[in-house]
């Protein structure tokens, strides 16, 4: 048993994941176990080049996720080709919760069903005699077997290993590097996988410390997992006074937290001691509606939410999460739920279709006639809420909200559409114009201006200023000075005799001159439409955005 080569590996989503499961098991077990490894690969690899690279193991441990479990089971497949000797062993949320079905359809040995660092160490030792390993599904010639749950990890024995200790200490800093507070969550949403474990565990505080003093040290992006990480106001305070006294330039740290319960002790101290860009907060409002909250079992104040939200902004980095698809939610429940979220203007706001994960109560809903992929991520179909074509439409909203909002593409543009109309219709019909004569797969950024421009024009060709906000977002989008889109910039000696009047002289061929309608300055402050029509000077560097300089035309208000 001792010559074995055993192997924790994964296939991370990105190259910049890493997988914290596989190194607690790694670093768990590798001073007991010889001939122990670990390897990550990504979803993006040939599964040609991920069996090839397992082939020499005898005994391979994967964790399973709904990003990786279609490869996995496709590497795991070829595996058994390979060498029918291999022993395989699953463990991960992906295969918890139905480990029989794939004992029966793959070449699967084994399957742990809840936490694996007690089945998976006894696993290794003993791979042979699968009967005596407590928290494993395996098979016994054709039948399969569900031995008894395995007791819970014990905190303080995570607590005597550092993770990341034989990660390349010089690839931490280009990596997504993940640590955990807790294990568990309090609250029971239907459609969570974390609502399964409501028992929350906190591990030693000073493994807490001492992981984090080290990603600190070698990290730049910084993950905790904790479901819901404010629950206890001390920790928490205690965890973002480290950051503050130790955190080093450039770095991110990011949280999932429940806004409605934020503590007015935690809000006075991120907007007092926080620097800009060091915190970013996860916040699942999933849905404003109270009914459909009920009836998944979500606890949910949204105007306490708001007001939390308005607190703590621009002071923390904000994700905001919305689903569509839930009970009770008609497609204008939906829409009226993006318009209310969206007023909140966060920077990121997350649209996402419901999806039916394995051992969540949603999944075995008999009522509401949901229908829904059945591979991977299981999105949903449709409902007794949503037809498909609703569902299609959600789609497109999604990539219209992603690509305006969430990639930074027409911030301002959106923001004033907002303020002004219900932007989920602007960004349906958005997403529609780009299909009808665009392509959303390989679209320029040109398209995406022209799209909008197309859009002003059929639906809000009354509308004096969002063609003139549209201009702002162009102009400023590019470094290198752009041709000429949205409104003409002046040209000839009419652009010279600007340009010299504030004080541009030289390099006139990088320099635009775009006549606009409302006070940019104050906009980029207030976010206000103020009418003054001016001016303004775009300096392109090929550096860095470009500078504005203003030249009032005609100082009354229009």
């Amino acid at each position: 048993m001792s010559n074995l080569k055993t192997v924790i590996t994964t296939l991370n989503a990105k190259y910049i994941h890493t997988n914290l499961a596989v190194r607690i098991l790694y670093q768990l077990n590798k001073l007991r176990i010889p001939n122990l490894f670990w390897k990550e690969f990504t979803i993006k690899q040939s599964t040609d080049e991920i069996v090839n690279d397992l082939l020499t193991y005898d005994r391979i441990a994967f964790s399973c996720y709904i990003w990786n479990i279609t490869p996995t089971l496709q590497c795991i497949q070829q595996l058994k080709l390979h060498n029918p000797q291999v022993k395989i062993f699953l463990g991960g949320p992906e295969v918890s919760y139905d480990a029989e079905q794939l004992l029966s359809q793959y070449p699967i040995d084994a399957i742990c069903y809840d936490e694996g660092e007690i089945p998976f160490s006894e696993w290794i030792q003993n791979s042979e005699r699968p009967e005596t390993i407590a928290g494993i599904c395996w098979k016994k010639n054709t039948t399969i077997v569900r031995n008894p749950p395995a007791l819970k990890t014990p905190t303080a024995c995570i607590a005597t290993i550092q993770p990341y200790a034989d990660d390349p200490l010089t690839e931490l800093a280009n990596k997504v590097l993940y640590i955990e507070t807790s294990r568990g969550c309090p609250y029971k949403c239907h459609f969570c996988l974390a609502s399964l474990d409501n028992k929350v565990r906190y591990l030693p505080e000073t493994y807490i410390f001492e992981t984090l003093r080290f990603l600190i040290q070698h990290g730049k992006t910084i993950k905790f997992l904790d479901r819901t990480f404010n629950l206890k106001k001390e920790f928490t305070l205690k965890i973002f006074d480290f950051i503050v006294k130790h955190h080093k330039p450039h770095q991110t740290f990011q949280f999932e937290i429940t806004s409605d319960i934020l503590h007015p002790d935690i809000i006075s101290y991120i907007r007092t001691k926080i620097p800009p860009g060091l915190l970013r907060f996860e916040i699942g409002i999933q849905s404003i509606h109270a009914s459909t909250n009920k009836a998944v079992a979500r606890i949910q104040n949204f105007e306490k939410t708001k007001s939390v939200i308005s607190q703590i902004q621009g002071y923390v980095t904000l994700h905001l999460d919305l689903i569509a698809g839930l009970p009770y939610e008609q497609f204008t429940d939906i829409t009226k739920g993006i318009d209310a979220v969206m007023a909140l203007f966060p920077d990121e706001l997350q649209l996402g279709i419901l999806k039916f994960l394995k051992g969540t109560p949603l999944r075995n809903y008999e009522n509401f006639h949901y229908k829904f992929s059945p591979d991977p991520p299981y999105t949903l179909i449709s409902s007794d809420f949503l037809s498909t074509t609703e569902v299609a439409d959600i789609i497109c909203i999604e990539w219209a909200l992603d690509s305006l909002w969430n990639g930074g593409k027409m911030k301002h543009w959106v923001r004033y559409m907002c303020n002004t109309y219900s932007i989920s219709q602007v960004l349906l019909q958005f997403g529609k114009t780009v299909q009808q004569h665009f392509n959303t797969v390989t679209y320029s950024m040109r398209d995406l201006f022209n799209a909008a421009i197309q859009l002003i024009q059929a639906n809000y060709c009354h509308d004096l200023y969002a063609r003139h906000v549209l201009a702002l977002d162009y102009y400023t989008h590019f470094k290198i000075k752009p041709a000429a889109l949205v409104i003409q910039p002046l040209q000839g000696l009419e652009k010279k005799q600007i340009c010299k009047a504030v004080g541009i002289t030289a390099h006139l061929g990088s320099c635009m001159v775009i006549p606009f309608n409302f006070d940019v300055q104050h906009w980029l402050v207030s976010n206000q439409i103020r009418p003054q029509h001016h001016l303004q000077v775009f300096q392109y560097t090929g550096i860095a955005k470009p500078q504005l300089v203003r030249y009032v035309q005609d100082a009354e208000a229009v």
